[in-house]
C-alpha cells in the first residue's frame, strides 16, 4: 500500500475522531437548554432546580472523549498516541436506609496510532480497539460510623477482529468504609481481577474523603487523589494524580502478535475544571500529562514480547454528566 493512501486513511481517521469529539462537546452544551425548554412547554413540570420528590432509583449518564497526544518511545525511533471515546451509565437503588446497591456499565472506542520502529517486527501492532465493562456493587451502612461494600467486576478489551471470550477479565472486591467524624472518611479494602495472559492481580486499597473547608475536599479518586475547590455555586477546579491501566487481546489475523495482548498502563497528574449550572448536568474539561508510561506485550501462551515506555505527553479530555 502506498504511502499516500496511508496519509489519506490517516487524514480520514482523524477528521472522523475530531467530527466524534465536536458532536459529544455540542450535545453537552445544548443538552440544558434542551431540558429547560422541555420544562418552559409544560406547565405541570418541575423546575430543575426545584426540588423534586424522593425517588429510590436514579440514573446517570455520562459520556466524553479525550486524546493522548503524540509521545515519543524511548529508546526506539517510534512515536505512539491515542484518541479515545466512551459512554456509561449508572443504575443507584436505595433498597433502604441500610442497603444501597449500585449497576454501572460503559463502554469505550480507542484510536491508536503507532508509528516508526517499535522493535516488534513489521506491521501495525494495534489500530481500532473497544472496551466494555460491567460492575455491581452493594453497600451497606452498619450504623453512622461503619460501613462495608462488595461487589464484582466483568471486563472485555479487544482489538477489532479478536476473539470476543478470550478478551473477558472477571473481578471482585471488597472493603470497609470508617466515618471518623463529619469532615473526614475512611476506606479500605482489596480488589482481585484475571488478567489477560497474565496471573491473577491483587490490590490492596486506601480511599479517603476529607472536607478540609466548605470548599475544598480531598478525595481518592480511582487508584489516585483529587484536590477540589469550589470556585462558585457553579464552577469547581480540581488537581489530581491517579493510575490508569487498559488491557486489549489483539486479533487473530494481527500481523505482529495474533491473539496476543497489550497492556497500555500510565500515571497521570491533571488539573480540571467542572462546570454544574444545576443539580442534573455537569460538564468537565481536563488538561494534564502522563508521568510515566509503559506499553507491555505478551504473545498468546503468556510469554513476554517486550516492554515500551513512552515520554511524557499531554492530555486532554472532555466529559458530560446527566443526572435523572
Amino acid at each position: 500500500m502506498d504511502e499516500t493512501r496511508w496519509q489519506g486513511e490517516d487524514d480520514t481517521m482523524i477528521c472522523t475522531q475530531l467530527r466524534f469529539a465536536c458532536v459529544l462537546c455540542l450535545l453537552a452544551l445544548i443538552a440544558p437548554a434542551l431540558r429547560a425548554q422541555d420544562a418552559e412547554s409544560d406547565p405541570d413540570a418541575a423546575s430543575l432546580d426545584e426540588p423534586a420528590a424522593q425517588s429510590n432509583l436514579s440514573l446517570t449518564i455520562e459520556g466524553g472523549a479525550s486524546t493522548i497526544l503524540e509521545a515519543d518511545i524511548d529508546g526506539r525511533d517510534g512515536n505512539v498516541s491515542v484518541w479515545r471515546a466512551d459512554a456509561g451509565a449508572t443504575i443507584a437503588y436505595q433498597a433502604s436506609d441500610q442497603w444501597r446497591f449500585t449497576l454501572d456499565l460503559g463502554s469505550g472506542l480507542h484510536w491508536y496510532d503507532f508509528d516508526g520502529d517499535l522493535g516488534l517486527g513489521a506491521g501495525d501492532i494495534m489500530q481500532d480497539a473497544r472496551t466494555h465493562d460491567l460492575r455491581l456493587t452493594a453497600i451497606h451502612i452498619i450504623d453512622q460510623t461503619w460501613s462495608v461494600i462488595a461487589g464484582a467486576t466483568i471486563n472485555a478489551g479487544y482489538e477489532d477482529g479478536a476473539d470476543f471470550g478470550d478478551a473477558l477479565t472477571f473481578g471482585g472486591f471488597g472493603g470497609a468504609g470508617y466515618r471518623v467524624n463529619d469532615r473526614l472518611s475512611l476506606q479500605f479494602g482489596a480488589a482481585v481481577r484475571s488478567q489477560l495472559e497474565d496471573n491473577a492481580l491483587v490490590l490492596p486499597y486506601l480511599g479517603i474523603q476529607y472536607q478540609l473547608s466548605g470548599t475544598t475536599a480531598l478525595r481518592s479518586k480511582g487508584l489516585g487523589l483529587e484536590l477540589s475547590m469550589d470556585i462558585n455555586e457553579q464552577l469547581t477546579a480540581s488537581i489530581f494524580a491517579q493510575y490508569r491501566a487498559d488491557a486489549f487481546r489483539l486479533a487473530d489475523d494481527n500481523d505482529v502478535l495474533p491473539a496476543g495482548v497489550l497492556d497500555d498502563r500510565m500515571v497521570i497528574i491533571g488539573a480540571s475544571a467542572t462546570w454544574q449550572p444545576n443539580s442534573q448536568f455537569s460538564l468537565s474539561a481536563t488538561i494534564g500529562a502522563t508521568l510515566w508510561r509503559e506499553l507491555e506485550f505478551r504473545n498468546n501462551n503468556g510469554d513476554d514480547i517486550g516492554d515500551l515506555e513512552t515520554d511524557t505527553s499531554p492530555i486532554i479530555s472532555m466529559r458530560a454528566s446527566f443526572d435523572f
